[in-house]
């Protein structure tokens, strides 16, 4: 009988830690929740390499492939949004939610993976840039 009691409490707490693990690789899979630019921006060595969502506005239209957006703070709110399919159907001065990857990375190494392909004025405007995120998704 405590056999019987012992396999059973071993089952369930396999069974409780593979429920605790599904739980964590469904959050781990869902991108985290960043309140605005300046936030990701102060905080890049966390986000660095990771899925987030943050909202702003577009400040600036780059090409068909990216755009600037802007959200809170006075300091450090601006990131290159790249957008590798292209096509943008965003326009500047509204609101959009993007997901996607922070990337620390040049602009010459970003250019190289994605075929960006930037215009000479914008790689001279860019050139310092280190920092981007790289979209999955934009929401209007």
């Amino acid at each position: 009988m405590t056999k019987a009691i012992t396999a059973a409490a071993v089952v369930l707490v396999f069974s409780l830690m593979s429920s605790a693990q599904v739980a964590a690789q469904q959050r781990d899979n869902e991108p985290q929740r960043v309140e605005d630019v300046e936030e990701l921006l102060d905080s890049i060595t966390r986000y660095k390499g990771q899925t987030v969502r943050v909202s702003g506005e577009v400040e600036e239209i780059i090409d068909q492939k990216a755009f600037i957006l802007e959200s809170g703070g006075l300091f450090n709110n601006e990131i290159v949004v790249l957008v590798p399919q292209g096509n943008l159907t965003v326009m500047e001065g509204i609101d959009v939610t993007v997901t996607g990857t922070v990337r620390v990375i040049s602009l010459i190494e970003i250019d190289r993976e994605y075929g960006w392909g930037l215009e000479p004025y914008m790689r001279v405007e860019l050139e310092d840039v280190d920092t981007f995120l790289v979209a999955d998704h934009v929401e209007l």
